[in-house]
């Protein structure tokens, strides 16, 4: 008898109780498994770099019951919800994944099937442009055009895994576990306590490591903690790596048009700021407008 073959799409940046609830939750699911993770490598959805690096997560993700992790490739993992999907998906299918469970605010699988099959139509398409055109930001817009209906960061992720299952034709079977206790940028409870929360607090130069280590001990599992407290130190964020961003903006002015997505004119405001801020803090936010958040 074969065994359920069930993926994960999963950055674990890093690994937390959450994560561990997700998985559990598999294994309530489906008894005899196989779980397959395609994890985002050293640099994840956001742009940002992982704060510890692909192998580390891998062994932490393999000491928590995942059997097999897959590395998203990096222009796949650093994209929007949309290209994320479709990579991560596609990469389910070609590994014969029968299932693909996913974290869920709303856990209304049908629902979110339901506005997945909207947002494929023309007219979504349409309104989504003209929303756009007015100045909003894609989420805004987004929502807009589902007539104000409020979705959760992974509730969108979760439409674009569906979407991504039924563009590829694959025979994935979708599953959502509800997301307990915390949104994705929420501070913690009971245990729990989003990646987000986690990485501020690991990243908080006014912190010493002792208070550090102490915060987030009981949000992230024995072994998860064990290879945060080793890395300690080594830890990266997007600042880390200003000196070479702003090299590379001022060099290549002229053809950063050219990068995949890039909003209309976001080059001459990367342009303008890189040269006028030292530090990445003042460059970042004078960057950020209503459009681009």
């Amino acid at each position: 008898m074969f065994k359920n073959v069930v993926g994960l799409i999963v950055e674990y940046n890093p690994f937390h109780n959450g994560h561990l609830h997700h998985i559990q939750e598999i294994d309530k699911l489906f008894e005899d498994n196989i779980k397959i993770a395609v994890m985002s490598g050293d640099f994840v959805q956001r742009g940002e770099p992982s704060l510890i690096n692909k192998f580390e997560k891998t062994k932490i993700a393999l000491s928590q019951g995942i059997d097999i992790v897959i590395e998203l490739p990096t222009f796949y993992s650093t994209q929007n919800a949309e290209i994320f999907a479709k990579g991560s998906v596609n990469i389910l299918d070609k590994l014969s994944c029968s299932y693909i469970v996913f974290g869920s605010e709303s856990n209304e699988l049908n629902k979110l099937k339901r506005i997945a099959t909207i947002s494929m139509t023309k007219e979504f398409e349409l309104s989504l442009r003209e929303f756009l055109a007015e100045g909003f930001s894609y989420p805004t817009a987004f929502s807009k055009a589902l007539f104000d209906e409020k979705l959760g960061s992974n509730d969108i992720l979760a439409l674009e895994y569906l979407k991504a299952i039924r563009n590829l034709n694959s025979k994935i079977e979708a599953y959502c576990i509800k997301r307990e206790k915390t949104g994705y940028y929420d501070a913690q409870k009971d245990n729990f306590a989003s990646a987000s929360y986690i990485r501020k607090v690991l990243l908080d130069s006014n912190e010493t490591k002792e208070n550090k280590l102490n915060r987030i001990k009981n949000l992230v599992p024995e072994f998860s903690y064990k290879i945060l407290e080793e890395n300690f130190g080594a830890f990266l964020c997007l600042s880390d790596f200003y000196d070479l961003m702003k090299y590379n903006i001022i060099k290549n002015h002229s053809t950063l048009k050219n990068i995949q997505d890039l909003e209309v004119g976001l080059e001459n405001r990367l342009y303008k700021y890189s040269l006028e801020n030292l530090s990445f803090e003042d460059f970042f936010n004078e960057v950020l407008t209503k459009r681009i958040t």
